[in-house]
């Protein structure tokens, strides 16, 4: 069934028209919409108008005829000579012509309180107007999300949006900026796994801890280089996608390296450095040099390092995960051959009473890398399954990814140590 605000062809005709019919139904979403905007409030939303691809007083035109006439995308109006035009894109940049000669439609229809909201994927680059406001749809997107709890129009262009997103950029429409922001992981008994969303989340994801410096400076993070060059697998349990480390930049292979690893599976998130198996000699060699001792008291550090996050997020289990696979081909899915998965307070005297102490674990996973002779690799760091979880269905999620690679740096600042 063809969705209800799927009444356009182009991408930004789709996303206003949702909102724009949204914002018709519910009042007081309207006049929450006109203050999140930073547009002054005419009042008595209730006698407002909203029309899409027309002129105050037109008849509605078809979709091709709107484009080439240079109609406003939305018009919000009175009949007091007030009115705010909306006009989009979602792939291309608006530019100040279009903007001014909207302005200039609406003086003409008598207008003389006019408005120009422009709603972008990226942020603006023109110039700044007196009469000219600007955001972006992800933006509005979490304008809609902090509406969700008092509107159910809300909660349903919020939903759209997503579904939107995931076409878009399948289709190949939206190669730079977001519809939405990462607001949190959603999936539980009521809303299974799904590969499509959670393709989408790794990505927003990934995207805003790029966005903090700071935190990719203290953790030895290049925020410029890409991870993976296409997420594939549609027929998986789980996505994952990687930040490098900075000393990486400039090599071709991000395996050379450890990095960042995070996934989503179909019950759990898995936030990880990952000591891949053609990781350089010299970092494999500063691993298995240490003896298994010296690595057990570094992996209590890590573990200690993360109890402040427990206290926050108390279904946060410290793990590791150690696997060996191999490839039939270079694009096949990989055949593994041995899993080896683990809470690490097995291994240290831990505070947690539920975790009943098996040391082994931890020495076969390390006796294994210093003694590999097929491809293996290991990730240390956490999982904070769906079930129950505080933080998973909320950004603060984002709060705790970061906590946990923080909380590896030992270990990554003994792999990449020079010596």
């Amino acid at each position: 069934m063809r969705n209800v605000y799927d009444q356009y062809s182009q991408p930004e005709n789709k996303l206003t028209h949702s909102l724009a019919s949204t914002l018709r139904e519910d009042k007081d979403l309207l006049k929450s919409f006109l203050k999140h905007v930073g547009c002054a409030d005419p009042g008595q939303s209730a006698k407002l108008h909203i029309i899409e691809q027309s002129i105050a007083g037109d008849l509605e035109p078809p979709e091709d005829e709107a484009e080439r006439r240079g109609l406003p995308d939305a018009w919000i109006y009175n009949d007091d000579g007030w009115c705010l035009l909306i006009e989009s894109k979602v792939e291309s940049r608006l530019t100040t012509d279009q903007l001014v000669r909207h302005y200039r439609t609406a003086e003409r229809c008598g207008f003389d309180d006019i408005t120009v909201l422009s709603i972008e994927a990226l942020k603006t680059t023109i110039k700044p107007k007196e009469w000219l406001l600007s955001t972006t749809w992800a933006e509005i997107y979490e304008w809609l999300i902090g509406q969700k709890a008092s509107s159910r129009w809300a909660r349903s262009t919020a939903d759209y949006f997503e579904v939107a997103e995931r076409k878009f950029t399948d289709a190949g429409y939206l190669k730079e900026g977001n519809i939405t922001v990462f607001a949190g992981i959603p999936f539980c008994k009521e809303i299974p796994y799904n590969y499509a969303e959670a393709k989408r989340l790794i990505k927003l994801a990934l995207e805003e801890i790029r966005k903090d410096t700071a935190f990719c400076r203290d953790a030895k993070i290049n925020p410029n280089v890409g991870g993976r060059g296409a997420i594939t697998g549609t027929k998986s349990k789980y996505v994952w996608d990687f930040l490098r480390l900075d000393k990486s930049s400039g090599e071709d292979s991000h395996t050379a390296f450890p990095h960042f690893t995070f996934s989503i599976s179909d019950f759990w998130v898995h936030t990880s450095i990952t000591i891949p198996n053609s990781i350089q000699n010299q970092f494999r060699k500063n691993l298995t040099s240490l003896g298994y001792e010296r690595f057990r008291v570094l992996i209590a550090e890590v573990v200690e390092n993360l109890e402040p996050l427990i206290d926050r997020e108390p279904r946060l289990s410290p793990w590791c995960t150690s696997v060996q696979r191999r490839y039939p081909s270079q694009r096949s899915v990989p055949i593994v051959d041995a899993t080896l998965e683990f809470d690490l307070r097995t291994a240290i005297e831990s505070t947690e009473p539920k975790v009943k102490p098996q040391e082994a674990w931890l020495k076969a996973a390390y006796d294994t890398l210093c003694n590999k002779k097929s491809n293996y690799q290991i990730q240390i760091g956490a999982v904070i399954p769906f079930e129950d979880a505080r933080c998973v269905p909320s950004k603060e999620l984002l709060s705790l990814v970061k906590g946990i690679w923080l909380a590896c740096r030992p270990l990554l600042d003994v792999v990449v140590e020079d010596r």
